[in-house]
């Protein structure tokens, strides 16, 4: 009887944790910062499902890069990857200095290589390429497979540019709600991804480029107003630490004087 009693206590404290911790991630959820990084949580979602899956296929279904096209699928999640690790190293590496100077050059960067990267896809496959086999040609004929691979690498890359500078956001704005913050960036980008593989497999290429683009303009500019905002925030503080520091010293001078008195 004591343990089954034991065990309800545990099961209730555990359904009490539980709903706490959904009611944070509500409240947290309703501040403005954010409400503007929602944005970027939600492109990274969609940009997840096309590198990982869409353009993969979208390049082994372009039968005019030839008998190859096959095993450049397996080649272009390769370098995709290749692309993530070598961001993530080069801005772990840079961390420290990022925080000082600002994440939104390194967001601007990731911003770049997507758009450059879906300008190039955009002429190189076919709007047909992610629905199935096809034998169109898009703007570069031949499609060029060297081509396709700089791209792979450009996503990854974009890739970690972003997903480490809202670690760092994260990690920085939201320090006392850290496990909330996480869980609904989580929860967004998942969401995102979910969707988004939902509709790849029927939708032309250039549609779902036009939509990946718009998120990006969309989540980049966001993050910026966020970045800037926390910058004006800690301008600040700073100057308003150097007037009261003067101030201070002024006090603790006349205080020994008046003791004198």
């Amino acid at each position: 009887m004591l343990s089954r009693r034991n065990d309800l206590g545990r099961t209730d404290s555990n359904n009490r944790s539980a709903l706490q911790a959904f009611k944070n991630s509500l409240r947290l959820f309703a501040r403005r910062e954010m409400m503007f990084l929602f944005w970027t949580f939600l492109y990274t979602g969609i940009e997840l499902s096309f590198f990982s899956g869409v353009y993969s296929a979208a390049v082994g279904f372009t039968e005019k890069l030839g008998p190859e096209a096959k095993r450049l699928v397996g080649l272009c999640g390769i370098l995709v990857g290749v692309g993530e690790v070598f961001g993530g190293f080069t801005f772990g590496l840079l961390g420290s200095r990022t925080v000082k100077k600002g994440r939104d050059p390194i967001v601007l960067l990731g911003f770049l290589c997507h758009t450059v990267a879906f300008y190039l896809i955009f002429l190189n496959l076919p709007n047909s390429s992610p629905i199935g086999p096809t034998t169109d040609i898009a703007y570069i004929f031949p499609p060029c497979a060297g081509l396709a691979m700089l791209c792979a690498f450009l996503l990854g890359f974009g890739d970690a540019c972003f997903n480490t500078q809202i670690y760092s956001i994260l990690g920085g704005l939201f320090a006392d709600d850290s496990a909330p913050s996480f869980a609904l960036f989580r929860f967004t980008q998942s969401g995102a991804a979910a969707v988004s593989f939902f509709y790849s497999s029927s939708v032309p290429l250039g549609i779902q480029l036009g939509i990946l683009e718009f998120f990006c303009l969309i989540g980049s500019f966001t993050f910026f107003i966020v970045e800037w905002e926390d910058a004006r925030k800690k301008r600040d503080l700073a100057f308003e630490s150097l007037i009261q520091s003067p101030a201070e010293e002024e006090n603790e001078e006349r205080h020994p004087e008046e003791e004198l008195r």
